[in-house]
């Protein structure tokens, strides 16, 4: 009986080896992980400098706007000359940009800050138009320079100048900087020269 038993017991565990050896295994399979491919969609057209074209597009064309408008209306001969150098300054400004712009296959396309400042211009150049002639517009005109260009140069400074994306752009920005900056600090000098002519 105990041989019967033993060789059943063996049996019995050759058969559980058999079968462990020989079932099929029912985990899950391990996910293939496939390479990464390199991208190869080509780059996206960089609308960053885009819009800061747009700007300076807003820049030159109000500037000069301001300044045909005076140079028909102004009273003093120094207004009149400022603003013949505001057109001449921002219509050499504004060939020079068209050439950069076209040597960088880029175009100026319109933009919040773009809206805002020809927004702003335009209603300054409506305010001296309801002005009378004289002393007192020449004065408007002057005061309105200066404070377009401290917005223009506080716009070049914070959101032009430091998201320019190709040296090209940041370069002719710094030019365009040092023009308004010019600018500003002439009609400064003017303000206080037609100051000292009504005392």
């Amino acid at each position: 009986m105990q041989t019967r038993n033993k060789t059943l017991y063996m049996m019995s565990f050759v058969l559980a080896a058999a079968c462990s050896r020989t079932s099929p295994d029912t985990s899950a399979p391990e996910p293939v992980v496939e390479p990464t491919p390199a991208a190869t969609a080509p780059a996206e057209r960089n609308t960053s400098d885009d819009e800061i074209f747009g700007v300076l597009d807003v820049i030159n064309d109000e500037a000069v706007a301001h300044g045909e408008f005076m140079k028909k209306w102004a009273k003093t001969q120094k207004v009149k000359e400022f603003a013949a150098m505001m057109i001449n300054d921002h219509d050499f400004v504004r060939e020079r940009e068209l050439k950069v712009r076209g040597a960088l296959d880029l175009r100026a396309t319109s933009s919040r800050l773009a809206s805002d400042l020809k927004q702003d211009s335009q209603q300054k150049l409506d305010t001296m138009g309801k002005i009378d002639k004289g002393d007192q517009l020449d004065k408007a005109y002057i005061d309105i320079q200066i404070d377009v260009h401290a917005g223009w140069l506080a716009a070049l400074d914070n959101k032009l100048i430091p998201y320019a994306q190709t040296d090209e752009l940041r370069d002719e920005l710094e030019e365009v900087r040092k023009i308004v900056e010019s600018h500003y600090n002439l009609a400064l000098d003017m303000r206080t020269k037609l100051a000292g002519q009504t005392k």
